[in-house]
């Protein structure tokens, strides 16, 4: 019996690759954000998956190609991080389960919600601040994994 993983058939499906590509030019052009609609359910993890292995395919290809070249911009190193929004935190919970099963090499950051009621105040010394602050910092922070070009 023939198997075939559902990465494979998503890799080699002509509309993924085609939106992959596309989204990939985006991001070489910096033309930047990219809203991407029409995708269901963990489809748009595995889209994620592959648009990150794609753009880390083609940076590893222009950091070789810096090496053997002397008019090409030259690359340090590089940075595959990707911030995703979503309406809630429903949704926040679903895509982080989705890519810990799906894309588990990926390191995942959840900006935590208050977790209160309206109109009723956050607990003094909450650990909510400290979540919150710790994700603003890796956001802001400036990993020696970054790309410069």
């Amino acid at each position: 019996m023939k198997s075939l993983a559902i990465n494979e058939i998503l890799h080699n499906w002509s509309g993924m690759n085609a939106a992959v590509n596309k989204i990939t030019a985006a991001y070489e052009q910096d033309s930047l954000p990219v809203s991407i609609e029409g995708i269901q359910g963990c489809l748009f993890s595995y889209f994620i998956q592959d648009f990150c292995r794609h753009k880390a395919g083609k940076t590893l290809q222009a950091i070789q190609y810096s090496a053997s070249s002397k008019s090409a911009p030259k690359y340090t190193s590089f940075s595959s991080d990707i911030l995703i929004v979503v309406p809630s935190e429903f949704e926040a919970q679903n895509l982080e389960t989705d890519f810990r099963s799906i894309f588990p090499e990926a390191e995942l950051f959840v900006f935590p919600t208050w977790g209160v009621q309206p109109y009723k105040p956050a607990a003094t010394g909450s650990v909510t601040f400290g979540k919150r602050a710790g994700f603003l910092s890796k956001l802001v922070q400036k990993n020696k994994s970054s790309c410069s070009r």
